[in-house]
């Protein structure tokens, strides 16, 4: 957040971009684990779970 105060409109979408690609390079392999490690029973409420805790930052 520090680093965009001030920024103009381009920084902003590179900016954007790069938080985009950290979050794709971190949940693609997290749900690729939980499909390939958790009981199909289970996988729902994991899931469910990952998916909040990845939210709430």
């Amino acid at each position: 957040m520090l680093s965009a105060y001030g920024a103009n409109v381009p920084s902003l979408a590179l900016l954007w971009a790069i938080a985009g690609m950290g979050k794709t390079l971190v949940n693609v392999p997290m749900q690729t684990m939980i499909a390939g490690r958790v009981a199909v029973d289970f996988q729902g409420r994991v899931y469910g779970a990952q998916f909040a805790w990845s939210h709430l930052w």
